[in-house]
């Protein structure tokens, strides 16, 4: 399984495929109100005092900021623009949900936030840019023809979305910690049997891009006989496409012109079935956050045999696609 699609590279000017200026400025925007919050994160929330460890803070500090990220990153949709007026009111409804008592922080870390809502001058001013770069993108998607490659949109991950590439394995929250974790579980490594008797194999990715920032769509692979479940340990990015058959280079690799197909943001621990022929890529954590892993399952005797017997099938784009700047 490929986790170049999704890595930090040098990209030639001719290697890449022109987008249109209205994704230029979505992903600069994006990138702004990222860096704003970073420098304004404090103010938007207070601590109760719970007498708790302070690395239970510093845990609770960094889910939020990594969960807030990933809001950020998700691109807005219509129901959005009906829904809240302005970008102030999006992002203090998410910063609510986020923080809100038996969710999000609270439920992952015990910790409980409250938010204030003040947001900093350079929060207001990165927020307007990016809802009205939002805007602007959402309606120039709405024009595109098939002749033109689709536009790159990042997605919120859940069973609705996802439904054309898999399926999300996921509870809500709060099922999985009033549920499952009042009994422990655990993996025993090497095999297991799952759903209707058949067997299948666990491995372990590990992707470590630690550098992070800016993501090409570089290349991807596909499985041709079993479909594949992951349940990433962090935040993350995963692109995934239906199956195009490519084309045979003169040294004998496959490619297709340019990636064509979605990218979702994964919460940690959703897991994520992924049907045998979808197009897609390992998943990279999302932002500056570390290494990031995953377990593997595969059907049994699958990923083994000659090349050309082989489930996996790797096939470079001859364009690359600027997909993120964080």
């Amino acid at each position: 399984m490929s986790n170049e699609l999704m890595s930090e590279m040098i990209c030639r000017a001719e290697d890449r495929l022109a987008e249109r200026p209205t994704y230029h400025a979505v992903l600069h925007t994006k990138q702004q109100l990222i860096h704003a919050l970073a420098d304004a994160h404090l103010s938007l929330i207070q601590f109760e005092d719970q007498r708790l460890p302070k690395m239970s803070y510093y845990s609770a500090l960094k889910a939020f900021l990594e969960q807030t990220m990933a809001d950020v990153v998700i691109d807005r949709t219509d129901q959005d623009f009906a829904r809240f007026s302005t970008a102030q009111d999006w992002f203090l409804w998410s910063v609510n949900e986020i923080t809100a008592d038996g969710k999000g922080v609270h439920l992952r870390e015990g910790v409980h936030l409250h938010p204030t809502g003040f947001l900093a001058d350079c929060m207001v001013q990165a927020l307007n840019a990016y809802w009205e770069a939002q805007k602007r993108y959402w309606e120039d998607c709405l024009t595109c023809t098939p002749e033109q490659p689709s536009p790159l949109r990042i997605r919120a991950f859940n069973n609705q979305t996802f439904a054309p590439y898999g399926s999300s394995l996921s509870l809500e929250d709060q099922l999985v910690f009033k549920e499952i974790l009042a009994k422990e579980r655990y993996y025993t490594g090497g095999q297991v049997t799952i759903g209707d008797g058949e067997t299948w194999e666990l491995g372990r990715l590990v992707a470590d891009t630690r550098s992070g920032g800016v993501f090409y769509a570089q290349q991807c692979d596909s499985h041709k006989r079993t479909d594949e479940v992951l349940v990433p340990d962090r935040t993350c990015v995963l692109t995934v496409s239906s199956y195009r058959v490519p084309q045979r280079d003169p040294d004998q690799g496959l490619s297709l012109p340019y990636f064509e197909g979605d990218v979702f943001i994964v919460r940690e621990g959703q897991p994520v079935v992924i049907r045998k022929g979808v197009m897609h890529t390992a998943p990279t954590r999302l932002g500056y956050s570390g290494t990031l892993t995953t377990p593997v399952l595969f059907r049994k005797d699958t990923t083994v045999g000659a090349p050309g017997e082989r489930d996996i099938e790797f096939v470079r784009f001859q364009k690359k696609r600027l997909l993120m700047m964080l």
